[in-house]
This record gives structure tokens, sequence and C-alpha cells, in this order.
């Protein structure tokens, strides 16, 4: 299953078993609790999943005799973000990963990361920091629903 925040929303993208995905626009795609998601289906055959309330959700794609099912579990949305550090130094060239927490019981499938310097230090979409010169930057770590926390770093 695929775990998210309540509000949050995740793209299913479904292919037809050879693979192809020829005639994807004829995926229907549907819900067993429709009071917990609401589905937009794209004609290239993904649907976007926006979810609203806490609980688990049994998504159906179908394409003529044939369907698969995905279950999405719906969870708190996050009301912050810890990073694991709050301040971090590197050495010009190393990389290191930033750790964080959630709530207990809360969610974010996806965190973003931005650097405020691209110069000194880069970070991934996984969060991984690469040092680049000596200096100093914020990487800011942002849940999908807005929360967010500064990492300073500092480079040497």
């Amino acid at each position: 299953g695929i775990r998210v925040g309540a509000g949050e929303k995740v793209v299913l993208k479904a292919k037809l078993k050879n693979g192809t995905t020829n005639g994807t626009d004829k995926i229907k795609w549907s819900a067993d609790d429709t009071s917990k998601v609401k589905i937009s289906s794209s004609s290239d055959g993904s649907a976007t999943i926006k979810t609203n309330k806490k609980g688990d959700v049994t998504i159906t794609a179908s394409y003529g005799e044939y369907s698969t099912k995905t279950v999405i579990h719906i969870r708190r949305a996050p009301s912050k973000i810890t990073p694991d550090e709050k301040n971090m130094t590197l050495k010009k060239g190393k990389k290191r990963k930033i750790g964080y927490e959630l709530p207990v019981g809360s969610i974010s499938s996806k965190i973003t990361y931005s650097s405020s310097n691209k110069k000194i230090a880069t970070v991934s979409s996984a969060g991984v920091v690469k040092a680049k010169k000596k200096g100093k930057c914020t990487i800011t770590l942002r849940t999908f629903n807005g929360k967010s926390a500064k990492v300073k770093i500092k480079v040497k």
C-alpha cells in the first residue's frame, strides 16, 4: 500500500500487462470509499488521488475484464517536521543525508528540500546534501502541507 497524509495528493499510473500504454485512456479508476478520496482521471491512464480523511481506501484500476488494486493508507497530516540536526558541518566535496522526524501517527509521503545557496551546498530530492565550496547556507525541508524546518549548513 501507499502511505499518505490526509489532504495529500498522489498520482497512480497503470500500464497494460504487455507493458504498453496504448489504450490506457480507457482505464477506469474507482475507490471503495469515496468519502475519503477524490479521483481525477487523465487521458494518459493515470489518476490523481486527493485524500481528505484518515482511513484505508482501496483504489481499483479497471481495463475491460482486467483490474488491479492498491490500498492507500491515509494518516494524519504532519503538524511539524523536525530535522535530526539543526546544524551540519561538512568538508568540501562530502555528502550527508538529512534525517527528520514527523509527529507520531502522521505522514507526508513526499518531503521536498531546497538550498538557499546552491554554490555552497546542493540537496537532492532524497535529502542528500553535497558540500560544494566553503561558506554557509540553509537547507529547507517541507512537507506536502507546507510545514517546514531549516538546517544550517557550514562547509569547511
